[in-house]
C-alpha cells in the first residue's frame, strides 16, 4: 500500500505542473470563482442535507459512496478473518482502511471546519471529487486482499474468492447501469446536462463565435471585481471613442491584423482579454496595450492611417 500511495503521489505531482499557470497567474484569471460552483463546498458535502448540484452524475454520488464503502468493509473483513496470521497483509489492510476513512471524513459534513479554513480545498469545488481517490483506495485494498488469499491453501481460498468475484461483478453491473444514464453527445439517453448545447457547439462549431469564456477564464479587473459577462456577437475590433474606420484583415488564434483610419483621436478595443504575452505593433512599431474596463485590450490612436498587428 505504501508503494501504491507513493506512486499516486508522484502521479499527482506530475499532473500538478499543469496547475502552475493558474497558480502563478492568479492576477490574470478569476480562479476564486471555483469556490462558488454548485453553491460552494458546503452544498456538495455528503450528509449536509443540501441538494447536490443538478447533474445526474452528482445525484448518484451518495449511492456510489455507500456502494464503495460496503465493498471496502467486506474486503477488510475478508483480510482480517482469512489472512489474520499474515502480518504484512494485515498491516497493508489497515493502511488502506486509514486512507479510505480519511477520505470519507473529508467528503462528509463533519470536515466542514477543514474546508472552511482552506481556500485551496474550496477551489476543488466539491468534496465528492475525492470519491475517485476513495475508489482508488478500495481498488488497492482489493489487490492486497487478493494477494493474501492466493497464499492460502486451496480449500480456504474458495469462499473469500467468491466474495471478491461477487464484489467485482456487482461493481461492473452498477457501473454499466450508471454509465447508460450519463449524457453523451450522440446519445443523450435519459441524462440531463444544463450546458449540453454549449458542449456541442464547442465540439462541432468551435470557431462559430457562439460561445463565451467561462467565468474562471475571465480576468479580474483592477478594482478586484470579475469581468462582466461577454455578449455573443460582439465585433472583433470596435471603436470605443472617437471616429475611425476599421478593416479586419486576419483574426487567428495567435495573430490579429487590422487596418485603422482614424479621423480623430480614437480608442480602439480588441475583443481579446489582456494578457502580458500579447504584443501590439502599430505600423510595425511596438505600441503599449491598455486594459479596458471589461478586461479586454485597448489602444489609443491619433488621427492617421495604421496597420495594427497583435499577437504572441
Amino acid at each position: 500500500m505504501g508503494a501504491t500511495i507513493v506512486s499516486a503521489g508522484i502521479g499527482l505531482g506530475i499532473a500538478s505542473f499543469y496547475l502552475l499557470p493558474a497558480t502563478l497567474e492568479q492576477s490574470l484569471v478569476n480562479i476564486d470563482v471555483m469556490k462558488k460552483v454548485g453553491g460552494g463546498f458546503q452544498a456538495t458535502m455528503l450528509g449536509s442535507g443540501l441538494p447536490l448540484i443538478p447533474l445526474r452524475l452528482d445525484r448518484h454520488v451518495p449511492h456510489v459512496f455507500v456502494h464503495q464503502s460496503l465493498a471496502i468493509i467486506l474486503l477488510a473483513l475478508i483480510a482480517l478473518v482469512f489472512c489474520r496470521k499474515k502480518v504484512p497483509i494485515i498491516q497493508e489492510t489497515w493502511r488502506c482502511l486509514v486512507f479510505a476513512i480519511a477520505l470519507a471524513f473529508l467528503m462528509t459534513s463533519w470536515s466542514w471546519p477543514i474546508w472552511q479554513a482552506s481556500p485551496t480545498l474550496q477551489r476543488v469545488q466539491a468534496p465528492w471529487r475525492l470519491l475517485q481517490l476513495f475508489s482508488f483506495g478500495g481498488a488497492a485494498l482489493c489487490g492486497v486482499v487478493a494477494s493474501g488469499i492466493l497464499k492460502l491453501r486451496l480449500r480456504r481460498r474458495l469462499f473469500p474468492s467468491l466474495i471478491i468475484i461477487g464484489i467485482l461483478l456487482i461493481n461492473t453491473s452498477y457501473s454499466y447501469k450508471l454509465s447508460r444514464q450519463f449524457v453523451t453527445i450522440r446519445n443523450p439517453s435519459r441524462g440531463s446536462l444544463s450546458h449540453l448545447k454549449e458542449v456541442k457547439i464547442a465540439l462541432y462549431e468551435p470557431y462559430s463565435e457562439k460561445l463565451i469564456d467561462v467565468p474562471e477564464y475571465r480576468p479580474v479587473l483592477k478594482n478586484g471585481s470579475p469581468s462582466p459577462t461577454p455578449v455573443i456577437g460582439q465585433p472583433p475590433v470596435s471603436v470605443v471613442s472617437g471616429k475611425a474606420d476599421i478593416q479586419l484583415n486576419q483574426w487567428g488564434s495567435y495573430n490579429r491584423i487590422f487596418n485603422v483610419i482614424a479621423e480623430e483621436t480614437s480608442t480602439v478595443r480588441v475583443r481579446t482579454y489582456y494578457y502580458p504575452d500579447w504584443h501590439l505593433y502599430v505600423n510595425k512599431k511596438p505600441h503599449p496595450i491598455a486594459r479596458a474596463d471589461d478586461g479586454t485590450m485597448e489602444l489609443k490612436l491619433e488621427p492617421g492611417s495604421y496597420t495594427v498587428d497583435s499577437g504572441f
